[in-house]
């Protein structure tokens, strides 16, 4: 009886101290956002960072290289519909060959979309440019990568945060 205590105790001890069952974060291949003052949540890559800048209501996501990077822009409303302001936005970031895509639907909105190409330190890059409106706010998201691996991105990183993304 004495005995089986003994190797119980030990393996407990074992269990405790070298957690076998845990899982490796390298394993789990997202990592949360949550920022109740901007009013939203979503998950993102793992391996990728997140900066905040509270005064101009901004995240800002990137990997480690920071090819693929992402901006999410919280901001009051402009005066004009949704297509102006994306157009507009396009205009001011440089882009170039732009096309209007169709609607997409997440996060229990509709979203419009546009999207263009950019060159940035002689690299071409694809961006595109998604905009709603909740709350009295409009919620702006610029999903950015080289032009030769946007699509593995949109498959790999961006796609994510769409299908996760909530208003809080």
């Amino acid at each position: 009886m004495l005995f089986l205590l003994v190797i119980a105790g030990g393996i407990g001890t074992w269990i405790v101290l070298y957690q076998p069952f845990s899982v490796d974060g390298i394993t789990q291949p997202q990592q949360r956002f949550s920022d109740s003052r901007l009013g939203l949540s979503f998950l993102y890559p793992s391996g990728w960072q997140s900066q905040v800048d509270q005064r101009k209501a901004t995240i800002h996501l990137f990997d480690s290289s920071h090819t693929a990077q992402v901006d999410i822009v919280v901001g009051t409303p402009p005066g004009g519909d949704l297509g102006q302001y994306l157009q507009q936005k396009a205009n001011q970031l440089g882009l170039t060959g732009i096309k209007s895509g169709t609607t997409r639907s997440f996060a229990g909105a509709a979203w419009q979309q546009i999207q263009g190409n950019v060159q940035q330190s002689g690299a071409s890059y694809t961006e595109t440019l998604l905009a709603t409106t909740h709350k009295n706010s409009i919620f702006t998201i610029m999903l950015l990568a080289p032009q030769a691996t946007y699509a593995q991105e949109q498959q790999i990183a961006f796609s994510g945060i769409y299908a996760s993304f909530q208003f809080i």
